[in-house]
């Protein structure tokens, strides 16, 4: 099927700017020989121009090139404005990329840590002895005061 890029091995994007005039033939040598990869691997290589509002995605099929060709109507990618190279891309990637964000998040929720489980006969606390400590701690933070008055 024309421009399915499910069964893609692998995903590359051409950082700096593109001239987005280049048709398939002008993609094909730019990736063959400025970048020394072969086009008709099962790759799909992005191409972005000076406006980041459209990209040209060039991939081979197995009957024939394939030229997709996207443009926003609103907004822009946050394409890597670094020298000129190819960088390979995992999905999760490229759907930051495609969503708007980019595409090295700066935070990102991590891995959780296991916790150690306190034993529930040792885990057992006195409500006044919990109120108290909590009294006097209120005392420095008077606004919560009257939350722990028992």
């Amino acid at each position: 099927m024309i421009g399915d890029l499910s069964g893609v091995k692998k995903i590359y994007l051409i950082t700096g700017y593109t001239d987005m005039r280049k048709s398939t033939d002008g993609l094909m040598g730019l990736v063959k020989d400025v970048y020394d990869l072969d086009p008709y691997a099962n790759a799909a290589f992005f191409f972005c121009g000076r406006r980041a509002d459209r990209i040209k995605v060039l991939h081979f099929e197995s009957t024939g090139m394939t030229l997709l060709y996207h443009r926003l109507d609103e907004g822009r990618f946050k394409w890597p404005r670094t020298k000129s190279e190819a960088l390979e891309l995992s999905r999760q990637q490229l759907r930051w990329l495609l969503e708007g964000l980019e595409i090295q998040q700066k935070c990102s929720i991590g891995r959780a840590k296991k916790k150690r489980l306190l034993n529930p006969e040792k885990a057992v606390f006195s409500c006044k002895k919990m109120t108290k400590n909590l009294r006097r701690n209120s005392r420095k933070t008077p606004y919560f005061r009257h939350f722990y008055d028992c």
